[in-house]
């Protein structure tokens, strides 16, 4: 099997790194405060939909926890740091006097700081896949491919080659 690096593609890597920053749903509702908590009413949380599609042993629930924990600091930091930025920008920008310089200056520094994201994600994911048997990286590497058709299904639905 191939490894996880040369797999997964850099969309994906920014794919996933918003997700993390968003915590979003499968069914689109808005996300509980803990993904890793029990809503009240609606969809399982999405550790519970991750652990059990990956079917994944309690260790290694423990583990993706663990490592999120220790990841999250940094995503949140850097989507902090891109946020000012592009504030920063778009304020640069609408002024009426715009200095293109310091325009220049502060996308190069979004995309440095966007990349620096991926990055982060993918040694997120890169440490957790070190967990999994071949299987759940099997499992794993569909989900991640899956991201990249998401944007051609309504077509392939509206056709009638998909339900």
């Amino acid at each position: 099997m191939k490894s996880m690096s040369v797999v997964l593609r850099p969309w994906i890597w920014t794919f996933l790194f918003g997700l993390c920053l968003s915590a979003g749903q499968l069914s689109g509702q808005s996300a509980p405060e803990d993904p890793f908590g029990s809503p009240d009413n609606g969809p399982p949380p999405p550790l519970v939909v991750v652990a059990t599609f990956l079917q994944l042993s309690d260790t290694q629930i423990e583990r993706l926890i663990q490592l999120r924990e220790e990841a999250e600091p940094k995503f949140r930091e850097i989507h902090f740091e891109v946020q000012m930025r592009e504030e920063h920008l778009h304020q640069e920008v609408e002024s009426e006097e715009p200095d293109t310089s310091l325009i220049g200056e502060l996308i190069l520094e979004i995309g440095s700081l966007r990349e620096e994201g991926s990055q982060h994600q993918r040694d997120f994911v890169e440490s957790f896949a070190e967990a999994l048997d071949d299987e759940q990286q099997r499992r794993l590497h569909l989900v991640l491919e899956a991201v990249h058709l998401q944007h051609v299904l309504p077509a392939f639905h509206l056709v009638g080659l998909v339900p």
